[in-house]
């Protein structure tokens, strides 16, 4: 389906609606359309076709092999416009979203830049007239370009189409400098997060900042829920109290929040474990329950990123750390600092800063709202779990916290400090170079750790443990051995190659012979750097070397998860399905992984399975969420929502396609707590958490999390015959 690049740094204001020039109307009632280009496309005047007026616009991609583009708009006298239109599922469930594309060419040159808006990705509900609504913006181009592309196995009506020019301020306007917001992924005035109607898009730069009120909120818009005095705080803690009153813990619910069925119990055996059932995978919980986990990233008092073994008087200061160093005209009031900590974590992100001080307003906003230390902060938490739906600390919760409120939990360690494969031949990975696992010093550091969080693992409130995230694994077939061979010859992996060729030849010259290389001995082989894997034995021996690689890692981590705890499940190293560089490591996994976990950012998961070939294993989903963009936060994340009306819908759809698939055991919500408005060490930012920045309850999100909580178990296990309702067609990717 192509790419879509989000814009960052966007450089110029957008005016008031009142500047704003119609390019577009196109109702299509005359059957000749002006404005747009139709492609692959038809008029139709068929009644259950149309979504108004006497026709509609078909694009018909039912049978295409990569999908369709079904009308495009092209414009070079503007470079900022509002795009809308209405729309409606005809037929087919499409893995992926429609979606709207941006481009434009830079005025001096050069390839197309591909930006989005904020639901460029559209959600599709079959039979649902719906309605998209963007602002695009280039920031120094011109022959712009709108296409709206159509998923394979699809039909989809659109209707009602609307392009407006906007007009765009003089170059050289302050907020076209990029120095001004250069430490932010995303700003206020980035094109996804614009509203023409937005007061401070004609603010002059002495009255926008600071922008970031003292609870650390945008100030220039209001919102449900906003903080606007140290007042609102204990009207707030009354409100909640009232409603988690209202909304006890649901019934028929063990201590573990598993099941309670006589005709379900496996028997009690004091730990977690994994059952399959009537063709579909759970958890059970110690007391011998059905458990499908409903869990919380970062669930605890106020943190994520939590090392277990750290006091919970260390974990003020390093959850929601955003950082203020360089950037201190931002903010209305950073001055406490209780709440201040020197990070090295942002060195990366930050344009090679130095350990710079940050700030944590969440940490601030809830001592303002409870009083000082937070009194009752556990039973609180007992409380919101109990009410709230969830049943599951996930990836990264608050071990110590959630041990001590009685809420499942698990645990996350991360087997580093790494030894880079790092080779004249580099490799790519998100959020590191791919390790080494072939260090000597792998296996001790690791079973190091997992003894220090042996008082949490023994819990039978701990559901297992995960070892690592998102992990670089490599796709393209023999990359990694190409890399391994460009190392010098002190790399751990490299002597790991060496030992399996010499094992598979006889001597160096039988190497040659396989290879077509010209060594003279093996420690030639070791000093050389720019051998790569060309013949068929070559490739073969390196895809072979690549499966031991991989299989070193997990048979390690299952092995010392076992020797410390043999009743521990092990989850896995939550791998990030980006792309097809998961699948072989996915496929070994499952030889060692009691559950494999995985983090998917995507519209549903009805039709997710393993990669072929692996062995049948319940899937944690270990992160997913939908970013509203009606708050105080920028971001869009992975998959942005408009509006939390449709975060909600989005969640539901996410959750029953979840649900009715037979090998997900759960779904874990990233996260608890908004990422702070001017973003975390690698620049994120979004309102995806069940409480904002300053402790207050999504109560739409919570309260649709609730009432499927509540639902969950009698549709994974249908009374007419498990597996037989299905919501895979409900507004699903």
């Amino acid at each position: 389906m192509g790419k879509i690049l989000f814009f960052v740094l966007v450089a110029a204001m957008v005016c008031s609606c009142d500047g704003a020039r119609t390019l577009v109307n196109e109702d299509f009632e005359s059957g000749h359309p002006k404005g747009v280009n139709i492609l692959k496309s038809r008029i139709s005047s068929n009644k259950g076709e149309i979504i108004s007026g006497s026709a509609s616009l078909v694009c018909d991609a039912a049978e295409s092999k990569s999908g369709a583009i079904a009308f495009e708009f092209k414009n070079s006298d503007f470079n900022a416009f509002e795009v809308s239109f209405d729309y409606k599922s005809l037929a087919g469930n499409p893995r992926f979203a429609p979606y709207v594309e941006f481009s434009y060419l830079p005025k001096n040159g050069g390839k197309a830049v591909y930006s989005s808006g904020t639901d460029s990705r559209f959600v599709v509900g079959k039979g649902r007239i719906e309605h998209s609504k963007n602002v695009f913006h280039s920031t120094a181009g011109s022959a712009a370009t709108i296409k709206v592309a159509v998923p394979r196995g699809t039909i989809i009506a659109f209707d009602n189409i609307k392009i407006k020019a906007v007009k765009v301020p003089a170059a050289g306007d302050w907020s076209t400098d990029k120095s001004v917001f250069e430490t932010c992924r995303y700003n206020p005035f980035s094109p996804h997060y614009l509203r023409l109607d937005d007061k401070y898009l004609s603010m002059p730069k002495d009255e926008f900042f600071p922008f970031i009120d003292k609870y650390g909120q945008f100030k220039h818009r209001n919102w449900n829920g906003k903080i606007l005095s140290d007042s609102d705080f204990k009207d707030r803690a009354e409100s909640e109290r009232k409603w988690l009153a209202s909304n006890p813990a649901l019934p028929m619910r063990d201590k573990y929040y598993g099941l309670i069925d006589p005709s379900r119990n496996y028997g009690a055996t004091g730990r977690f474990s994994t059952r399959k059932v009537g063709g579909k995978w759970f958890f059970v919980t110690p007391e011998g329950n059905l458990f499908w986990a409903l869990g919380m990233c970062g669930l605890g008092y106020s943190n994520r990123f939590v090392d277990p073994t750290d006091s919970p008087s260390k974990h003020i200061g390093k959850s929601r750390l955003t950082p203020v160093e360089g950037r201190e005209f931002f903010y209305d009031d950073i001055s406490d600092p209780r709440y201040t900590a020197n990070s090295a974590g942002f060195k990366r992100a930050y344009h090679g800063m130095k350990p710079a001080r940050a700030f944590d307003f969440y940490a601030r906003n809830i001592e303002l709202k409870y009083g000082a230390g937070v009194p009752g902060k556990i039973s609180l938490l007992k409380s919101r779990v109990d009410s709230f739906g969830i049943n599951m600390g996930g990836h990264l919760c608050d071990a110590a916290a959630l041990k001590a409120a009685n809420i499942p939990f698990t645990v996350t360690i991360y087997s580093g400090p790494h030894i880079p494969i790092d080779g004249k031949h580099k490799l790519y990975g998100w959020w590191q170079t791919p390790p080494d696992w072939f260090n000597p010093d792998f296996e001790p550091s690791l079973r190091d750790k997992l003894r220090k969080v042996a008082k949490f693992t023994e819990s039978p409130y701990c559901v297992g443990v995960f070892i690592d995230g998102e992990l670089p694994w490599i796709s393209k077939p023999c990359e990694l051995a190409t890399g391994v061979l460009s190392c010098q010859s002190s790399q751990p992996a490299k002597k790991a190659l060496r030992e399996m060729l010499q094992k598979k030849y006889s001597s160096i010259d039988a190497f040659n012979l396989a290879w077509g290389a010209e060594y003279s001995s093996w420690e030639d082989f070791m000093e050389d750097c720019s051998l790569k894997p060309q013949t068929s034995a070559a490739k073969s021996d390196a895809l072979e070397f690549e499966d031991s690689y991989i299989r070193r890692y997990f048979e390690i981590c299952r092995r010392l998860v076992k020797e410390i705890d043999p009743n521990l499940l092990y989850l896995g190293c939550s791998f990030s399905m980006s792309g097809k560089e998961w699948e072989n490591a996915c496929r070994i996994s499952s030889e060692y992984c009691d559950v494999v976990s995985c983090n998917t950012y995507r519209f549903g998961v009805a039709g997710f399975s393993l990669p072929k070939g692996a062995i049948d294993k319940p899937v944690l989903i270990g992160e997913w969420h939908f970013a509203p963009q009606d708050g105080g936060n920028f971001g869009v994340t992975m998959i942005p929502s408009r509006t939390r009306q449709r975060q909600c819908e989005m969640a539901e759809s996410f959750l029953m396609s979840a649900i009715n698939n037979p090998n997900i055991a759960g779904a874990d919500w990233f996260e608890w707590t908004d990422i702070a408005t001017t973003g975390r060490f690698d620049k994120a930012d979004s309102g995806v958490g069940f409480l904002d920045i300053a402790d207050t309850p999504h109560y739409p999100l919570i309260e649709t999390f609730r009432r499927i909580s509540s639902e969950m178990y009698a549709l994974r296990l249908n009374s007419n015959g498990e597996g037989k309702k299905d919501f895979s067609d409900d507004r699903n990717w």
